[in-house]
């Protein structure tokens, strides 16, 4: 899916507002807050267009008719930002989890165990531990020792599944840092390693020295890709972790390159305290959904 500039440029940023904006004066309710256009703040009387049954707000007279001239694909792509609350423009007001660093243990990115490869919950609470400020999680106690005896070799298998794991829910067919396309496999082929519990892929050392300068903001724009790539098929209607009604004041959230969305907060933190569970459950629902479209 191809993204106008203006929305490609602004993947790098982590923006996220706590609402649609309301146009007070005409009585509207956007999904958006910031204009596709001017990137400017909607303006009640800026006009408005219409895309999948979502009302798109703009900042002037005129902008409608160069949004509705964009590529369907396009228009898909903001408005699955703005509904994230992640359109270009928007700033990180009020974002409740830490962001990439390097001071916050990664949450574990799989739904088995690091040792064994074991379903967690099978066998209990999983236990969990945390080693070069990763979080590694087990299905029971005896697969710690077994884990520990060679750490940084297991961390290089895990990193290997974690890989494995996550390539199908890749975002992006090129490189989050320069969007070069990777090389051929004879060429060497792309960069692929894991941060944070994340599988990134580069196209050269160069780029992995520019990630490594500022790791947060490729984050966030792998986050807004998976947002656009995996929102008009995403396989549920309801809360991932509650089962419960969404409305306008949902809330999306990016974990091991997956699209989740919640009906609240609480929801969101129950679902980072221990999320093998709703991962399971997502992946299941994924699984049937692309084995019904022959993928």
């Amino acid at each position: 899916m191809r993204i106008r500039a203006a929305v490609l440029a602004s993947l790098c940023t982590l923006p996220m507002v706590t609402a649609a904006q309301q146009i007070e004066e005409e009585h509207v309710k956007t999904v958006n807050s910031m204009c596709p256009i001017g990137l400017e703040p909607v303006e009640a009387d800026g006009g408005t267009a219409e895309h999948n049954g979502y009302t798109v707000g703009m900042c002037c007279p005129g902008c409608a008719t160069e949004f509705n001239s964009w590529d369907e694909s396009d228009r898909d792509a903001f408005v699955a930002l703005a509904i994230a609350h992640r359109e270009p423009g928007t700033e990180d007001h009020d974002r409740p989890f830490a962001p990439v660093d390097d001071t916050t243990p990664a949450t574990y990115p799989l739904t088995t165990c690091a040792h064994s490869g074991t379903a967690l919950g099978s066998m209990g609470d999983p236990v969990v531990k945390v080693y070069n400020n990763r979080e590694v999680q087990f299905c029971c106690e005896s697969c710690v020792p077994k884990f520990e005896k060679d750490v940084e070799a297991s961390l290089a298998k895990l990193d290997a599944r974690i890989i494995k794991d996550q390539m199908p829910f890749y975002p992006r067919v090129d490189c989050v840092v320069s969007d070069e396309e990777f090389d051929s496999e004879a060429d060497g082929g792309s960069i692929d390693f894991v941060h944070n519990g994340r599988l990134v892929r580069l196209c050269c050392k160069g780029c992995k020295r520019e990630f490594d300068k500022n790791p947060a903001a490729f984050h966030a724009k792998l986050d807004n890709a998976v947002i656009v790539q995996q929102s008009n098929d995403y396989p549920f209607t309801m809360c991932v972790h509650s089962d419960e009604e969404l409305d306008d004041s949902q809330l999306i959230e990016v974990h091991a390159n997956r699209l989740f969305r919640f009906c609240c907060k609480g929801c969101v933190r129950g679902f980072f305290e221990q999320p093998h569970e709703t991962m399971a459950k997502l992946d299941a629902a994924w699984k049937e959904a692309r084995a019904e479209q022959g993928g």
